[in-house]
């Protein structure tokens, strides 16, 4: 008897022990920082991922991690191309700010046969701490990949990363040294490089793969991958795009062909590498593209703010992010940077003109309160023709009134009534148009945008119709 209890006792002390021992191993998994994944689709629109479709044709796995976590459906870019919209992405500022409204590409009115006009290179102020340099402060792992040629290591983009691969088949940039720009880079890009898919969500995976020990290291994470698909030109990516007689038609199945290709590829990458424990995944675009919608083909018209290129993804999962939600309220590519800092606990920056929406996600005190704030808050955008501070299509959304506002014309939309942005009411509401005329005002008094200084150079006809081919020159 005395034996059996002595034996009972060491089995409560055993069982106590790992009862210690498995809250201590909780507390301490509780106490590890999230990893980060950040997944950039470059060009792709919202309403072609078919997260509402029965049958999720498009992106199975888009789907899937939409269901596991939040998606919201009125995210917004803050421009109509990738240079200012992800800046705004790593700064949490609206171009205004940072400023960053230019890169390789063209003027359009300029454009000529003979010659085209290149602005030199805006970058992030170096004051202005990126989301890879805070998450590398607080002792995070930071990897990225870029496939956007477009987007310079001048301008800022690589600042903070420990690693960071620019990802074309022969290293180059489209600006030779510091600013002066590189013709056969951008053609090479536009017609070569692109046409053979090297920098395609595959080549991207595999590369990933091989930092391995990078990303599971001995540190949590930030790993930001910018895939370049489905970036006109579009490929015909087998087996997922389906023939059609119709141009228009066939031009869209290539385009979602290159979604289903690269969500196939995306799949490959989480699950593969285990990248799914302890992380939290954002997948964003950073504009959308236009298939003739008010005239417009591509995302390379300086006027051109509408739903089809100013609509972006915005999906994120992780930790402690319920899932199945889909806050109806307007966001935008400026709310990433300081939302991504409150998931993972690290301190906010006053530089950010975003707004965490962490609170929200997490179902944390006060989330109520902020939801009333984000419906009541406004949206900016601009698309830069490059002609001074205030040229260009400037943008301002409040609740489901939207006023874009150009050197000589506005147009004013009312959603609830007019999604598609069809019937202008310019002049038709006058208390609310004077509101937001007010509102757009005030951000643009905040512009630390500067007229450019321009450098002409020559281009062959060749490179001119390659940068037509990717939109970027009417």
């Amino acid at each position: 008897m005395q034996r059996n209890l002595r034996w009972l006792g060491v089995g409560l002390l055993a069982l106590a022990g790992a009862l210690v021992l498995a809250q201590e191993a909780w507390a301490e998994q509780a106490e590890q920082a999230p990893n980060v994944l950040v997944i950039i689709l470059d060009t792709q629109r919202p309403d072609h991922v078919g997260l509402d479709d029965e049958d999720p044709q498009n992106a199975p796995w888009l789907r899937a991690l939409a269901e596991r976590g939040a998606r919201f459906d009125q995210a917004k870019s803050t421009s109509s191309w990738t240079i200012p919209s992800m800046a705004s992405v790593a700064t949490g500022q609206y171009p205004n700010r940072h400023a960053v409204v230019d890169g390789a590409v063209p003027k359009r009115k300029e454009a000529a046969e003979q010659g085209i006009e290149l602005t030199p290179l805006p970058s992030i102020d170096k004051s202005t701490k990126t989301l890879a340099q805070r998450f590398r402060a607080a002792g995070y792992a930071t990897i990225g990949v870029n496939t956007n040629t477009l987007m310079m290591r001048h301008q800022g983009f690589e600042r903070g990363f420990e690693l960071f691969r620019k990802f074309t088949p022969t290293e180059y940039e489209a600006y030779e040294g510091d600013r002066t720009p590189n013709p056969k880079a951008l053609r090479n890009w536009a017609m070569e490089d692109r046409g053979k898919a090297p920098a395609d969500a595959s080549r991207v995976v595999a590369w990933v793969k091989e930092q391995a020990g990078l990303v599971h290291g001995d540190k949590p994470f930030f790993l930001w991958v910018h895939l370049t698909d489905p970036h006109q030109p579009y490929h015909r990516r087998a087996p997922y795009f389906q023939e059609s007689q119709d141009p228009l038609q066939e031009m869209q199945n290539a385009y979602d062909s290159e979604l289903h290709y690269t969500d196939a590829w995306l799949r490959t990458l989480v699950e593969d590498m285990s990248l799914e424990e302890n992380t939290y995944i954002v997948v964003l675009s950073d504009h959308g593209d236009a298939f003739g919608e008010h005239g417009v083909y591509g995302h390379g018209s300086e006027t051109h703010l509408y739903r089809e290129v100013n609509d972006v993804v915005l999906l994120i999962a992780g930790p402690g992010i319920a899932p199945g939600q889909s806050p109806q309220i307007p966001v935008s590519l400026v709310d990433v940077h300081p939302t991504l800092l409150g998931l993972a606990g690290l301190p906010k920056s006053a530089q950010v003109d975003g707004v965490d929406l962490s609170p929200l996600l997490l179902a944390e005190p006060g989330a109520k309160a902020l939801l009333t704030r984000l419906r009541e808050r406004p949206i900016f955008a601009i698309r830069s023709d490059l002609k001074g501070p205030f040229s260009g299509t400037w943008m301002v959304l409040k609740k489901n009134w939207k006023l874009m506002v150009r050197r000589e014309s506005a147009e004013l939309y009312d959603l609830s009534q007019d999604p598609s942005e069809q019937n202008s009411l310019h002049g038709k509401a006058p208390e609310i148009q004077s509101e937001l005329e007010g509102l757009l005002q005030g951000h643009r008094e905040q512009a630390r945008i500067q007229a450019p200084q321009t450098e002409s150079i020559e281009v062959d006809p060749e490179t001119v119709e390659a940068l037509r081919a990717m939109g970027y020159i009417e």
